[in-house]
């Protein structure tokens, strides 16, 4: 929030003792009931409940140096991805502290979430940016009119970030009422600055990520393509190489005939085949009804996944109607069998290019604002 909300409201008195606890490393012992536990934890525990420093100056000293320093990162312009997690981290904490102090109040808290959902639509995160928005509306109801149109604020952003237009625009129109409301000439020129900057946040820089970060979000990625296509099957519905006799203007024996070649009876037997191509020549997606896309569209999303660069990936862009605002009727169509797990899983894979391309630099990865556009965003939310 603006600097006011820093200074004014968190910026307080410095504990006089710090301390710090840690639980020493021990071997494992059996408790006689045939479980493991660690006794020196246990014995640690028990310690920590009388601390020998002063608890309630902690709680006061931490809750305000996080907060300040989480602002210290939202203003470092050159953030690495270390300080992109130890600003989550701090912020997280700043709250926690908070709310074990005696004098945490409704606004302690609406600010405590404001910078939370700040520090979330900073990374590109806005689920989580959304999540912490309405928590700190929840707690800003009874505040002035300058904490409630921050908390419109950050709704607002999070709408934006998520490509909600709509819901973006009726934010900052109750953000602004909000606005009309300020009576000291500081508060309403911060809000009013930070209300100019909402309709660009989906400018907002996708932190990258380590290489081992990027190959466990792919691999869970991976995960969620197999749950949510795992039941599919195209009895009844178009087959690849009967693609192939359509576009050719094939007549109903050879559609039958091309149908009997195809003796994959799962879509994950097409995966590493190497026979199969996603983007033929003739035939392909273009020529599949709803059951056959929704069959095939699985392998290709695994393909692309595992390499973004493969030479017969998905054309995602094409077949998911991307970079245009309306997709055509005829890939309304062609999506129409796709339930809603099914979509998330596709918008979470478009995320997932676009954070890879952040991290390696990729020219192929799939842009975040074209897909928000083409509606995939809608199945991120909640």
């Amino acid at each position: 929030m603006a600097m006011a909300l820093r200074v004014a409201h968190f910026a307080l008195p410095v504990a006089e003792r710090q301390g710090y606890l840690g639980l020493r490393p021990c071997p494992k012992f059996d408790d006689g009931n045939g479980d493991l536990a660690n006794f020196a934890v246990v014995q640690e525990t028990k310690r920590m409940t009388s601390p020998d420093f002063d608890l309630a100056a902690a709680h006061r000293h931490f809750s305000a140096a996080c907060f300040n320093g989480v602002w210290e990162l939202i203003d470092k312009p050159d953030r690495s991805p270390d300080d992109d997690r130890k600003m989550v981290s701090m912020a997280h904490a700043s709250l926690y502290h908070w709310q074990q102090r005696p004098d945490c109040t409704s606004r302690s808290l609406s600010i405590g979430y404001w910078q939370l959902s700040r520090v979330h639509a900073l990374l590109g995160q806005a689920d989580n940016a959304r999540q912490y928005g309405r928590l700190c509306l929840t707690h800003s109801q009874n505040e002035e009119p300058f904490y409630l149109g921050y908390a419109y604020e950050a709704l607002t952003r999070a709408a934006f970030l998520s490509g909600n237009r709509k819901e973006g625009e009726h934010g900052l129109m109750l953000a602004r009422q909000q606005l009309a409301q300020i009576t000291d000439a500081g508060e309403r020129e911060l809000l009013e600055n930070d209300l100019k900057t909402v309709a660009k946040v989906t400018e907002v820089q996708v932190p990258s990520l380590t290489s081992y970060e990027l190959d466990v979000l792919r691999q869970s990625v991976l995960a969620e393509i197999h749950e949510a296509f795992q039941d599919v099957s195209r009895e009844g519905g178009v087959s690849w190489s009967e693609s192939e006799v359509i576009d050719d203007y094939g007549d109903d024996a050879e559609r039958d005939e091309a149908r009997s070649r195809d003796l994959d009876t799962h879509w994950t037997q097409l995966v590493d085949d190497p026979n199969w191509h996603c983007e033929p020549g003739v035939g392909g997606f273009t020529f599949l009804d709803p059951i056959g896309f929704r069959y095939y569209l699985a392998p290709g999303l695994v393909r692309i996944v595992r390499d973004i660069n493969a030479t017969d990936g998905i054309d995602l862009e094409f077949r998911l109607g991307i970079g245009t605002d309306e997709p055509s009727e005829y890939l309304k169509s062609q999506h129409s069998l796709l339930d809603t797990r099914q979509r998330k899983c596709i918008a979470r894979c478009l995320l997932f290019f676009e954070r890879e391309a952040a991290t390696t630099s990729c020219d192929n990865g799939v842009q975040v604002l074209e897909f928000l556009d083409a509606g995939w965003s809608q199945y991120l939310e909640g």
